[in-house]
């Protein structure tokens, strides 16, 4: 689930009792962040450990810093806001919770139900405060930039899976997220000069891609690194991937069967995503366009990385 600007602010509760610790740590933090309006008039951005993010978005991020509890089974799929990051669920829960031909084929296996890290758990769901997910059914899913993970989920060497997008269609489908109307949104050259300085909910699109590409050059069998793109032209190779990364490769029998298939030809938010694509080729001015490739080639020199 992508998370939106206008996400309200909400008190921390467990078992009915206000978290004064998380509370005056909120507090601290906000008090002497630096703020920013560029992206949102009608709200500030804050600064917390080199990335932007709403009051809303913050808190939890805190919350969960400090409460959530990763087991080495869990798998923890990552992505920035506004990345298509329900396809990368439903491959993931499709992988993990096949069972027969005929479910796929129903759907009914491929329905993601998958929490979110800082959305879902806190403070909605308590009980998650102090354990992991069901050992059935260990995803979750994140924005948070990696060198902002709980601390447990580094610890516990759980799985984590990372997929990216063309920040071109990151920057326009967050700049339509802002509000319901034209009227609401700030113009969009405002939202593209802030967003080529990094200054937008989760920070830095570049920060936040190279935080994972690095660990997962560094951890390969713990980070797997996927791109939208790629899942969508090279579907079938990719579900493989994943499938084998997450521990549940196919069988050949699976294989025979067509699985693999029958769930790469599954297609998630597809209509919005072509929306997306048309905004930006409507929206993004060429000379607009040609900045944004240029900042990602001159920040990912040397990485290795290529998207865009």
């Amino acid at each position: 689930m992508d998370i939106s600007p206008d996400e309200s602010s909400t008190s921390i509760y467990q078992n009915g009792q206000y978290h004064e610790k998380i509370s005056r740590k909120f507090e601290e933090i906000t008090s002497t962040a630096s703020k920013n309006s560029e992206w949102a008039t009608f709200r500030d951005l804050y600064q917390y450990q080199g990335f932007w993010y709403y009051e809303g978005s913050l808190q939890r991020i805190v919350q969960a810093q400090e409460q959530f509890k990763a087991q080495p089974t869990d798998i923890i799929l990552c992505t920035t806001p506004d990345s298509d990051a329900l396809r990368l669920q439903t491959l993931a829960f499709a992988i993990m919770n096949r069972t027969t031909t005929s479910s796929l084929e129903s759907g009914n296996a491929l329905q993601p139900k998958i929490p979110c890290l800082e959305m879902d758990l806190f403070p909605m769901h308590k009980d998650y405060l102090e354990i992991s997910s069901n050992p059935k059914f260990p995803l979750f899913t994140t924005h948070i930039p990696y060198t902002s993970l709980p601390k447990s989920i580094i610890d516990s060497k759980c799985k984590i899976v990372y997929m990216c997008r063309n920040p071109k269609d990151v920057l326009v489908s967050q700049w339509r997220d802002i509000g319901t109307t034209d009227l609401d949104r700030i113009p969009l050259n405002q939202a593209y000069k802030s967003f080529c300085k990094g200054v937008s909910n989760y920070g830095s699109f570049w920060d936040h891609v190279l935080g994972y590409w690095e660990a997962t050059m560094k951890w390969p069998d713990r980070v797997l690194f996927l791109t939208n793109e790629k899942l969508e032209t090279e579907t079938s190779f990719n579900v493989r991937r994943l499938a084998q990364f997450l521990g549940r490769p196919f069988s050949l029998d699976e294989e025979m069967r067509g699985v693999v298939r029958k769930i790469s030809m599954k297609k998630t938010k597809e209509i919005q995503r072509n929306k997306d694509v048309e905004d930006q080729m409507d929206y993004l001015s060429k000379e607009m366009k040609d900045h944004i490739d240029q900042i990602t080639k001159n920040r990912f020199k040397g990485s290795g990385l290529i998207i865009g």
